[in-house]
């Protein structure tokens, strides 16, 4: 299924390495100190789109908003037959599902905990699953 690959992108753009995902886990601050912009110790959903935007900024070495497997493993890395290239307008409608799925005490507003317990690739690739799902049931429901 070639949405697979899409979902792995996001969580590549979103910085889904193992090593962040483990200092987030561990409760390092390091990346929630830089998402969290104005340092009130919480991440709203416009700083969490903006840390997004800049990063997919820094991958998207040709600046056309589409990023591409090379762009994204510079090191070589072979691509998987199913890679479906994906634009910044798809990680950014990914982003608000996102929100609403790790947001367990409904402020609009990601704690550390909350951002420990899903980091930024994981967010973005649940909520672009969820949103794949959406997009499937309206594909196959009839007409009318």
């Amino acid at each position: 299924m070639q949405r697979v690959s899409w979902l792995m992108a996001l969580a590549l753009v979103a910085g889904a390495s193992a090593k962040i995902d483990g200092a987030l886990a561990q409760g390092a601050g390091d990346v929630f100190d830089r998402i969290d912009r104005n340092g009130d110790g919480v991440i709203s959903e416009e700083e969490f789109r903006n840390w997004m935007a800049a990063t997919y900024g820094r991958k998207d070495a040709d600046g056309n908003r589409i990023l591409t497997w090379a762009e994204l493993h510079p090191d070589g890395r072979p691509q998987p037959a199913d890679w479906v290239d994906f634009s910044l307008d798809d990680v950014m409608a990914a982003i608000p599902v996102a929100f609403a799925q790790r947001d367990r005490d409904g402020d609009g507003k990601l704690s550390r905990e909350e951002m420990a317990s899903a980091p930024p690739g994981a967010l973005v690739e649940e909520a672009a699953e969820a949103g794949a799902k959406a997009a499937d049931a309206a594909a196959d429901k009839p007409k009318e």
